[in-house]
């Protein structure tokens, strides 16, 4: 409602181009989404930045295409781009206006309109988009999240980090298994309980290092002095970075009491 006082007649296009690249529609009150995985059956692919695709311009052209194939129109009215780059991607369609947001307030706009909130805080710990870890937002329904803060802390590495060593989380590189670590260890630990004799251990884990490095998926020597300092601390005497993998009952305890944790460190910087 920022862009056109009446959206029931306009048609807005948004492409977003990393990791896990959806393309989608809005018009008449009806969304219609595309997402690029599904379409080229290829998990996590991007269109043109992480993970691009192999042919940038034809993925985007059909996938488009068979969008706009589900309304009555050819143009746009609003588009909505995001990591798209012009270098590879050149839109084929008209369209009116061109708005860019950045990633972090498309993030805070996503979860604060589709709850019940008139007026919210929101933060987002997405750990990376516009170089920038985490954020707060203050939104209300008429002029959406305006920014009040970005964080420098990475928690989002942290919490990650120990999905690679639980046998029931498919092990990926870390490349991809930041993509994908922390919504799996997130619904494990369902299954185990937080073992407080842990906490303090697992505090300091998330406290005392500094995950935000230059590189993309953390820094793989604190996150080594890290998880084995941890690992120590609780009592597991055969640990191995490389190698380990915890199954059973106390993988799901390590799975809680990180939870724990990590919303513990989150409401003290919050």
């Amino acid at each position: 409602s920022c862009f056109c006082p009446n959206l029931e007649k306009v048609i807005i296009l948004s492409a977003y181009g990393s990791h896990n690249a959806t393309i989608s529609i809005y018009y008449k009150g009806k969304y219609i989404v595309c997402e690029l995985e599904r379409f080229l059956s290829s998990k996590n692919i991007g269109l043109c930045a992480y993970m691009p695709a192999h042919n940038m311009q034809l993925a985007f052209d059909q996938a488009v295409d068979w969008l706009l194939s589900q309304t009555d129109r050819s143009d746009v009215d609003i588009y909505l781009p995001g990591y798209m780059n012009d270098k590879y991607i050149v839109p084929k369609f008209n369209y009116k206006e061109l708005v860019k947001v950045d990633h972090h307030s498309a993030h805070a706009s996503g979860a604060f309109f589709q709850s019940p909130y008139e007026e919210s805080l929101v933060f987002t710990v997405d750990g990376g988009g516009d170089n920038i870890l985490a954020a707060a937002y203050l939104a209300n329904r008429k002029d959406g999240p305006k920014h009040l803060e970005t964080f420098t802390k990475d928690l989002g590495y942290a919490y990650m980090i120990l999905a690679h060593y639980l046998e029931d989380i498919k092990k990926e590189s870390l490349t991809i298994g930041n993509l994908v670590y922390a919504g799996k260890l997130m619904g494990l630990c369902a299954y185990g309980e937080v073992i407080d004799e842990w906490m303090p251990h697992f505090m300091e884990f998330y406290d005392t290092y500094d995950y935000s490095t230059g590189y993309f998926i953390g820094g793989t020597e604190t996150s080594y002095k890290a998880v084995t300092t941890l690992m120590k601390n609780i009592g597991v005497t055969d640990f191995d970075f490389e190698n380990t993998r915890f199954s059973g009952q106390f993988a799901y305890n390590l799975a809680a009491t990180t939870q724990r944790a990590f919303e513990e460190t989150f409401f003290k910087y919050t």
